[in-house]
């Protein structure tokens, strides 16, 4: 181990975890932060103090990339439906983590969050609901699983997020921890890293109740979305991916949040669920045109123009630039501010 304690650890954060854990386990008596360690199996005191194994460097280390060069969690968003390279590379956000990991996990958490978005529906009491894109105790509970269940024996891998238009995946380096499998993972009870997730425990990451899997099933199952896909994969190396899809069936009856905003109960009560995706189309990529909403729509240009002139009647949207001809390509629709339309005296 060439990280030596306590000069290469964030001993603030160790400080709060030996408190943690004596709170948790009541213990009254004097215990001193080497003790806590020790029981906790994190390493071994020594005649010169304290000897740290890898789940300690992992937690802790100031860099745990100087003993686990991966031990970091990249979060990607991509514009899409699929991850696409070179010339096509269609990446439009990535960053990555560092630091002991109870840090990792809240930056992480925090890339994801700035990434996710929101739907916005009427509900059945007239008012409306939002709904974030994914639950985020499910997403949150599959990126510790991540980071507890990954194999730090492959110490060059890191830990990917990956973010698209219509799923979210978790991609942690190694093998589903034998016997468990895609199968059986609902029901198997067999952490490959225990001490490092009884580590987590104390600072209320995981519950340590071996129901993790099945809370995130529920979790889906809940928000109307299809239950988490566990898979398996070798692509060079093994790699355990977890993704959460989100239903477009799901998505159609949604408002972007951003378009909620703008539009009232009365005009959300008269629209149709393709209304609804174009209104999300144009709330994420700001404007749109007659052959882009074809495209999205998969349907004939004049179809697509019935639409948003619809729209555009509601007064939910508006066209700027072009010359007003009916078959202007510079033409582009956007969304007319609630505001607007509240001073033009709709109710």
């Amino acid at each position: 181990m060439p990280l030596k304690f306590p000069d290469d650890f964030d001993l603030e954060l160790v400080n709060t975890y030996c408190d943690e854990y004596r709170r948790k386990r009541e213990i009254k008596r004097p215990i001193t932060l080497f003790d806590v360690l020790a029981l906790s199996k994190l390493g071994k005191r020594t005649a010169t103090g304290f000897a740290p194994n890898l789940a300690c460097a992992i937690l802790f280390a100031r860099d745990p990339t100087e003993v686990i060069p991966g031990a970091f969690i990249r979060v990607i968003r991509y514009d899409g439906e699929e991850e696409n390279f070179g010339k096509k590379l269609n990446s439009v956000f990535d960053r990555w983590t560092s630091g002991p990991l109870p840090k990792q996990i809240l930056e992480a958490e925090r890339m994801i969050d700035t990434q996710m978005r929101s739907f916005t529906r009427l509900g059945a009491d007239g008012r409306f609901q939002t709904r974030a894109e994914y639950p985020k105790d499910v997403w949150f509970e599959a990126l510790i699983n991540a980071t507890v269940h990954r194999s730090y024996n492959l110490k060059n891998m890191n830990i990917f997020v990956k973010l698209y238009e219509n799923k979210i995946s978790f991609e942690s380096p190694g093998t589903f921890f034998p016997p468990t499998t895609a199968e059986t993972v609902y029901d198997a009870h067999n952490p490959r890293n225990p001490n490092l997730m009884w580590g987590l425990f104390y600072f209320d990451f995981v519950k340590c109740a071996f129901e993790g899997t099945r809370r995130m099933r529920e979790g889906m199952r809940e928000a109307d979305l299809p239950p988490p896909e566990f898979v398996q994969r070798q692509v060079g190396v093994m790699s355990v991916n977890v993704t959460l899809r989100n239903n477009v069936e799901y998505r159609k009856s949604f408002l972007n949040s951003k378009a909620g905003a703008l539009i009232s109960e009365k005009v959300y009560s008269e629209l149709s669920d393709t209304e609804k995706m174009l209104i999300n189309y144009i709330a994420e990529q700001g404007k749109t045109s007659v052959s882009q909403a074809a495209l999205l729509l998969d349907s004939d240009w004049a179809v697509a123009k019935a639409h948003l002139t619809r729209l555009v009647s509601l007064k939910v949207l508006e066209i700027h630039g072009g010359s007003g001809k009916p078959r202007d390509a510079r033409q582009r629709y956007i969304l007319v501010d609630k505001r607007k339309r509240s001073a033009e005296g709709e109710k």
